[in-house]
């Protein structure tokens, strides 16, 4: 397997990487359980005649995400709708808006707005809303926000992140 992303995603207690498979000449997604260390290949999506380069793996409503990025046209969002089901894959939406798709590989989705219109999107260390219907985009300004960051999901648990972890040799 060649690396084509170095950052894992981690979902379903998993560490996930979009590889190319040598022997066959294709892309897959490799997975890397965690809980009993092993490796397994989840399914790619299917999309022929893109380039690797373009593709970025993330999380986006509890669901594997891929991104497929072309360059100054639009950035297409598809979904894994069953984990590990590879005819699971679907496309979610297109962003298409030039001064976002500028940007390049550091725009990530983060969350559907309630009305479920808009998508909350991280891009260039800033945080906008794009509206699926209109296809507009509003910057959100947010007080003290430093100049790097990266935006998580938190998900309400009464397990501590702690729990477990020892930095303690």
């Amino acid at each position: 397997f060649e690396l084509i992303e170095a950052w894992g995603v981690f979902m379903c207690g998993a560490l996930h990487w979009v590889t190319f498979k040598t022997l066959e000449s294709c892309f897959v997604i490799l997975a890397f359980d965690l809980g009993v260390e092993t490796y397994r290949e989840v399914p790619f999506p299917n999309l022929e005649n893109k380039n690797p380069d373009q593709f970025t793996l993330t999380i986006f409503e509890e669901s594997l995400c891929m991104l497929y990025y072309d360059p100054f046209i639009h950035i297409d969002l598809w979904v894994m709708n069953d984990y590990g089901i590879g005819n699971s894959w679907c496309k979610l939406f297109t962003l298409e808006h030039p001064k976002v798709i500028r940007s390049g590989m550091d725009v990530r989705p983060i969350v559907y707005s309630k009305s479920r219109r808009d998508v909350l999107w991280e891009s260039d260390n800033k945080v906008i809303w794009y509206n699926l219907e209109n296809k507009k985009v509003k910057t959100l300004k947010i007080a003290n926000l430093p100049d790097e960051f990266n935006l998580s999901v938190y998900k309400e648990s009464l397990v501590s992140p702690e729990f477990g972890f020892s930095c303690d040799g």
